[in-house]
């Protein structure tokens, strides 16, 4: 924590780049592939770090996971979610969809699988030659070398149940994955709505948007560990994805240059006070995400219960050949066999689905929550209000310009005429309704800009 600290002060200005010691700056750049020297160099504050990489980070050719994945090898990996999303279309019922398939099954060990295969085999060989079947009349057929089928059931049912609550506790984590991506969704379109309804239309209302629409995609990498960004490509800066691509985390990273957007807005005058703190509840919700987020893909369910059960299970799969032979007779490794895919199969259900934001076939479909619907939703949000074109990001940092240099040029002391011609109505209101005593101890209204005088009078009105 100390460290994204550190991270987020260096970017904004208040540390020097270089003041983080090497190997913590090292140990701190989980977005980041382990090999990339230029990274790190750039993380020191070599003359690196202002290099634009935008365009390799931007690359197919240079796709780079933070397990180092081939290329080829991350394009060919699952997006993520295509379970969910092929129930979603499916008829109803989808049986169709889930029962005749091979895609999407929980994935075995398969060298520990084959070895309990051949376990079966070795048991069901020994319990024949050691003790052949006899006349069928005494209880266990004749096979000297079993289990009594009691004892195994009794375990069998702790043992269910333990299987049963580790794979309702990964249900309940890939649930609540699904409810923080709800909360991203919600609470990136109303910033963004804040944003183009109170900033009057202006460049900075277009910029709070578009970091808004970018939020989800950053989100999303960030959870997957994944140091590429293509989805920004003509949402925001170039120069704003590398330094997010730079950062120690790169959701705290665009939780800042929103806040300081909204700052800037204010300073501004496009927005009040009362909007400033709207808005900065929906950035402060938006943390919320990333946190929980967070805790979610990096707590895995408690060592000591995983374990015991997993301990648990292969002892009771190495003693079941010796309990069903006596039912089963020649098929004792088969019927173990499956026996052993049922519950092994539980196990891996609650392995997969414990972290939702993956790419495997029952993940969150990240991909298409925050391309395919937050960032359309926040783009013809912006289309309405009369921004520029998505991917126009080139028009943005004109009229921002524009604005500073308007802003730079303006007279202060005919700015300040101007103002207390606007406000001298609101004055005069004031006057008559405050009491004398205050009134006569120099009671002063603070206005803004001649189009927000009527908000801030009803503020004074209202304290």
């Amino acid at each position: 924590d100390s460290r994204q600290v550190g991270g987020v002060m260096t970017q904004a200005g208040l540390l020097p780049p270089g003041l983080l010691p090497p190997s913590d700056t090292r140990a701190c750049l989980p977005n980041v592939g382990c090999n990339d020297d230029a990274s790190v160099s750039a993380s020191r504050g070599s003359p690196a770090a202002h290099v634009p990489r935008v365009a390799r980070h931007l690359s197919a050719d240079t796709v780079r996971v933070k397990r180092n994945l081939d290329p080829r090898q991350a394009a060919a990996k699952l997006e993520g979610g295509e379970g969910l999303l092929l129930m979603n279309h499916a008829d109803y019922g989808y049986w169709k969809e889930t029962v005749f398939t091979l895609r999407g099954r929980p994935r075995l060990p398969l060298l520990a699988f084959v070895a309990y295969g051949c376990w079966c085999i070795a048991a069901t060989a020994v319990i024949m030659l050691v003790g052949p079947p006899g006349d069928g009349d005494d209880e266990y057929h004749g096979y000297q070398l079993t289990l009594d089928t009691w004892m195994l059931g009794t375990l069998g049912i702790a043992l269910f149940f333990l299987l049963v609550y580790r794979t309702q506790q990964a249900y309940d984590r890939w649930w609540e994955g699904r409810r923080q991506w709800s909360r991203c969704s919600i609470h990136s379109r109303d910033l963004a709505r804040k944003a183009c309804a109170y900033c009057g239309g202006g460049a900075h209302a277009e910029r709070i948007a578009r970091l808004a629409a970018a939020f989800p995609a950053v989100l999303k990498r960030h959870l997957r560990h994944e140091h590429v960004l293509p989805e920004l490509e003509g949402v925001i800066a170039p120069e704003e994805v590398d330094a997010i691509l730079h950062a120690h985390n790169m959701g705290v990273s665009i939780l800042l240059k929103i806040s300081v957007a909204i700052a800037e807005a204010r300073r501004a005058g496009c927005i009040g006070v009362y909007e400033q703190t709207w808005m900065d509840d929906a950035v402060l919700e938006l943390g919320v995400v990333l946190g929980s987020c967070e805790r979610i893909a990096t707590t895995k369910m408690p060592f000591v219960f995983v374990a015991h059960l997993r301990a648990f299970l292969i002892l009771w799969l190495l003693c079941l050949p010796f309990s069903v032979v006596q039912y089963l007779g020649v098929w004792d490794a088969l019927g173990c066999c499956i026996i052993a895919y049922a519950l092994v199969g539980l196990d891996s259900i609650g392995v997969e689905i414990e972290n939702p934001f993956g790419h495997e076939y029952s993940d969150l479909p990240l991909q298409k929550y925050a391309d395919s619907k937050i960032k359309p939703d926040i783009f013809q949000m912006m289309t309405e209000a009369g921004f520029s074109p998505p991917g126009h990001h080139h028009v943005l940092d004109t009229r921002l310009d524009a604005a500073e240099d308007s802003q730079a040029s303006s007279t202060p002391g005919m700015e300040q005429a101007e103002l207390d011609d606007a406000a001298a109505p609101a004055k005069n209101e004031m006057d008559a309704i405050l009491p004398p005593a205050r009134a006569g101890a120099g009671a002063s209204v603070s206005l803004g800009p001649p189009d927000q005088h009527s908000h801030m009078v009803t503020l004074a009105l209202t304290q």
